[in-house]
């Protein structure tokens, strides 16, 4: 099933890799940066400038992804480079939708197994392993 991005704007489709490969990254940093201390969704502080890379943006990114997946967050950012990577080169994503819903099983399925196992969290008392 090729999509009608591919065939008929491909500067579109380099330009749309191109934004996923930043939003990539953009995400990496918010989640290495992560500190429980920054504001968010679910805690008010005082703090003027987030501890974040990314600013309060990524505070609240990061926030949201780890209380949702946990440690699954991770695959977030590389997930979203590899679909951009693919993109930016002008490579038709097979079956799309059956590859989100995989992705998204593998994230669910992955959450539960670490909450299952439970591995030791860098940050104990800020989000569950497993997420939500």
């Amino acid at each position: 099933m090729k999509p009608h991005l591919s065939s008929r704007y491909p500067r579109l489709k380099e330009v749309t890799g191109v934004v996923l490969v930043l939003a990539a990254v953009g995400l990496l940093f918010a989640l290495a940066s992560y500190s429980p201390a920054d504001p968010s969704w679910n805690n008010a502080t005082g703090i003027a400038p987030p501890h974040n890379k990314i600013g309060r943006v990524g505070a609240y990114l990061a926030d949201f992804s780890f209380q949702l997946l946990g440690l699954t967050a991770w695959a977030l950012p590389f997930l979203c480079g590899l679909l951009g990577w693919r993109w930016l080169r002008s490579k038709d994503v097979q079956s799309p939708l059956v590859r989100i819903a995989g992705y998204s099983m593998l994230a669910v399925s992955l959450s539960g197994g670490l909450s299952l196992l439970f591995p030791a969290n860098p940050l104990d008392t800020s989000y569950a392993v497993g997420g939500l």
